[in-house]
């Protein structure tokens, strides 16, 4: 993803201030609504940055919080669970379920910090405007303070990032220009996508397998997904990386997800949890032949503690979808 970055004929010292927060990024309302997102995603998922957001392929140096060890990572690879391995020297495979289940109990919907972060969409809104405010004025130091309530570490960092996303879209405060950026696919990347129906017309899959991808001069990457049966036009259908017809299925931290989100991603972990199950491999994609592949009890394992969590994050989110979906899962009598 490509982010607007400091010019390197810019202000030294401004861009010395925020590089704890952004690191080659300028301040803009897009890359601090990124920056949220990431450190949320990186929060739940066991890694703590050890320096400011730096856009999406660029390395960025992050501490692992199953094991301690230090290494560096492309965002776009964190963000997907890969490698699935962490990093060399990190703990069994086996043992991180575990791990990061105990590390999921740290997260809070307020901020207990000596210095307080903006968590609510109030105090978020506020800090946005502390952020603009200084880059209007100059003020290298109310700059930093509102970047620090928005971009440091906190037990609160998911309930922030939802406050975050709402703030933007409901301001829409992202030009046209920044809105350019576009997410890019990769084999194997789970996808939701809309589509044409056989039997009722426009609809939204969820769960879909990028099988191919290929750069496009005007639209970034051509992507072919997998499809459901009924899809007017076949399978693998193509996409533009640009449309706002494909989105990646777990980029947004779980707890700025949708319900349809939380229930299709739900599912998804919990078939992956199950004893015997499968995974869907393209191996030669220009052949759209599907091969299936186990998943390992290690692997199983952490689909269950993920699915752990996604249950309780529909069920604090829309009890009464959770509360449905619990009845159509509940055996009938005579069964």
């Amino acid at each position: 993803m490509t982010h607007d970055r400091v010019p390197s004929n810019g202000d030294v010292r401004t861009a010395s201030d925020i590089s704890t927060y952004l690191s080659g990024l300028k301040p803009s309302v897009r890359n601090l609504a990124s920056a949220a997102k990431a450190l949320a995603r990186i929060d739940e998922l066991g890694w703590a940055p050890l320096g400011g957001y730096c856009g999406s392929d660029v390395l960025w140096p992050v501490r692992c919080l199953v094991c301690g060890r230090t290494c560096t990572r492309f965002y776009s690879h964190l963000r997907r669970a890969r490698p699935a391995s962490r990093h060399p020297g990190c703990l069994p495979k086996a043992e991180h379920p575990a791990a990061l289940a105990k590390l999921a109990e740290r997260a809070r919907s307020t901020c207990g910090c000596s210095v307080p972060h903006a968590i609510t969409p109030e105090e978020v809104a506020q800090a946005f405007e502390m952020v603009a405010q200084a880059q209007l004025r100059g003020n290298a130091q109310g700059l930093v303070i509102g970047l620090d309530r928005l971009l440091t570490p906190c037990p609160a960092t998911g309930a922030r990032a939802v406050s975050v996303a709402a703030h933007v879209q409901a301001t829409n405060c992202i030009s046209d220009k920044e809105r350019t950026s576009v997410e890019l696919y990769l084999p194997g990347d789970r996808v939701s996508v809309k589509y044409l129906s056989k039997a009722h017309g426009p609809c939204h899959a969820y769960n879909r397998t990028v099988i191919h991808t290929k750069p496009h001069e005007q639209h970034e990457q051509q992507v072919w997904v997998n499809m459901p049966d009924d899809a007017v036009y076949g399978s693998p259908l193509q996409f533009f990386a640009t449309s706002d017809s494909i989105a990646l299925m777990e980029s947004t931290p779980i707890a700025s997800q949708s319900p349809a989100y939380l229930a299709a991603n739900l599912a998804w972990h919990l078939a992956a949890a199950a004893p015997n199950s499968m995974r869907a491999t393209w191996p030669h994609p220009r052949s759209n032949a599907m091969v299936k592949e186990a998943f390992t009890d290690a692997e199983r394992a952490e689909h269950a503690s993920i699915a752990a969590r996604y249950i309780r994050r529909w069920r604090d989110r829309d009890p009464a979808g959770f509360s449905a979906w619990q009845d159509s899962c509940a055996p009938t009598d005579g069964v």
